[in-house]
């Protein structure tokens, strides 16, 4: 009997030492969903690029199990890109259907992401946040040559 309750002390010792383990394990698992989440919760919500009192850009980002995730809608307008980079003039105010983001890569205080256009076109754009409610798109990989001003987009409260 005496063999019996020392292995049954050693096991009930390994079984909780087992537990302690386990429970360090989650522990250090939820930190890091809490780490992530923290990392892309400055960018949840609907960003908004208005042009000339027009809506051109919505933005909207949510998070889903501590990732990015979301969809961008449009209308037509022209850029400048040969000379100004500048927003030119809506052609069509009609915003697109909601157009899924792809590939969405936090890093500091940005998020980079892809997108395909209503005419088939891949986009890679980049929300860099300016405020906790301001930011601005940058457009990404250009050709040589040409150019995009940062179009300024703001977070609605609702």
């Amino acid at each position: 009997m005496k063999f019996f309750s020392t292995v049954g002390i050693v096991g009930a010792f390994g079984l909780s030492m087992l537990t302690v383990g386990h429970g360090l394990a989650v522990s250090r698992a939820e930190t890091r969903s809490m780490a992530a989440v923290n990392d892309v919760q400055p960018f949840a919500g609907k960003w908004t690029a208005m042009h000339d009192g027009i809506r051109i850009v919505e933005l909207a980002l949510r998070v889903e199990k501590a990732s990015l995730t979301g969809a961008i809608r449009i209308c037509t307008f022209t850029i400048n890109t040969e000379s100004t980079g500048k927003i030119g003039q809506v052609t069509n105010d009609k915003l697109s259907a909601d157009l899924p983001l792809r590939n969405l890569i936090v890093s500091g205080k940005s998020v980079a992401f892809d997108w395909k256009d209503p005419d088939g076109d891949e986009n890679h754009w980049k929300l860099e946040l300016m405020g906790n409610d301001a930011g601005q798109l940058i457009w990404l990989g250009l050709p040589s040559g040409l150019k995009a001003e940062p179009i300024p987009v703001s977070r609605n409260s609702n």
